[in-house]
């Protein structure tokens, strides 16, 4: 939604920006279809910069550089210390993260993977 113009015409006009399934082939969107975009992300430059522009509804010049990482830690990770330990942090850093380290050390780590 364009704020300007629905603050001009006194309503707001909503418009499809882009399709998850066009903009990135994926055939669905299931859960195992995003972490395929999240692999996909992770090693391409341009999969990465596509997304993160849209994430920020293509506002300015697609971006040349992407923190590819992060980007996929984001869409791979379900929650906050899962998303921390694939950024290759420390979930209970109480010293650099002091409000998260708190919460991650009184939920723990509650999911499994294996």
């Amino acid at each position: 939604m364009n704020i300007d113009q629905a603050n001009a015409q006194d309503y707001p006009s909503w418009e499809l920006l882009h399709d998850y399934k066009e903009e990135y082939n994926m055939k669905d969107l299931s859960p195992n279809s995003f972490l395929e975009l999240a692999e996909r992300i992770k090693i391409d430059e341009a999969t990465a910069n596509k997304f993160a522009w849209n994430e920020i509804r293509r506002n300015g010049d697609e971006p040349m550089e992407t923190d590819k990482l992060a980007l996929y830690c984001d869409l791979s990770s379900s929650e906050s210390w899962e998303k921390t330990v694939c950024l290759g942090k420390i979930p209970t850093d109480f010293r650099h993260n002091t409000a998260e380290a708190i919460v991650d050390y009184i939920v723990g780590n509650w999911i499994t993977i294996e």
